[in-house]
């Protein structure tokens, strides 16, 4: 794992913890919103929209990736 990047530590309900960088929680984030796009459910507003997006771009410009 790079050193110099930030970890996020998960843990679930079976008490077991891993880490990912926040480069993998970016990818991660980007998949969850790519696929919340193209299924587009009934519950997804515009505001939920609005906020994913939101938080998928300033999480990428924090990391300096690729849009």
């Amino acid at each position: 794992m790079n050193a110099s990047r930030p970890v996020v530590r998960v843990s679930s309900c079976s008490d077991s913890t891993s880490e990912l960088n926040l480069e993998q929680v970016a990818h991660a984030l980007a998949r969850l919103y790519q696929r919340l796009e193209e299924y587009a459910p009934s519950w997804y507003t515009q505001e939920d929209r609005e906020i994913a997006g939101a938080a998928l771009h300033a999480l990428r410009s924090h990391l300096k990736l690729p849009k």
